[in-house]
């Protein structure tokens, strides 16, 4: 999902001249028609302590109901009520460039695949830490450019 768009120019005279970012958050399809359990090594309950959905002990009593849960979210994503997807942050990026105009570029974070559609608050918790990582990124090409100056040492 990373992109970096091309610039766009436009003057502000009465806008402060100081970078500004405005963020978007990105939802994507994830096409890859991979099944949940080919996803998810854990989609099924297991009572095997070795496998990836082990539902322990104390759910054993539980299992078959375990088991319908899974089955039922199943059938949801088949049926489409639900499906992958990934979240990335993207940074509109105004600069100033003097007399009043600015450019601004357009970048995404690398992003995060194989979320469930419907994973709520979830998906928020996806975007902040896509913002935080893209934001760590920018600076890392602060630093080098301001090296690439000898700004820094």
């Amino acid at each position: 999902m990373t992109d970096v768009q091309q610039y766009t120019h436009y003057d502000a005279p009465t806008r402060a001249q100081t970078v500004t970012i405005q963020w978007e958050r990105v939802e994507a399809r994830d096409d890859s028609g991979d099944t949940p359990e080919e996803r998810d090594e854990g989609f099924w309950p297991s009572l095997d302590k070795d496998k990836a959905g082990y539902v322990g002990e104390e759910n054993a009593a539980r299992f078959d109901e375990l088991c319908e849960a899974a089955d039922a979210r199943f059938k949801g994503w088949r049926d489409g009520d639900w499906y992958f997807i990934g979240v990335a942050a993207r940074a509109h990026i105004s600069i100033p460039i003097g007399s009043g105009s600015f450019r601004t570029i357009t970048i995404d974070s690398g992003g995060l695949w194989g979320i469930e559609s419907d994973a709520g608050d979830y998906l928020d918790e996806v975007f902040e830490e896509e913002k935080a990582s893209l934001l760590a990124e920018l600076a890392t090409l602060g630093k080098w450019a301001a090296e690439q100056k000898g700004e820094v040492t």
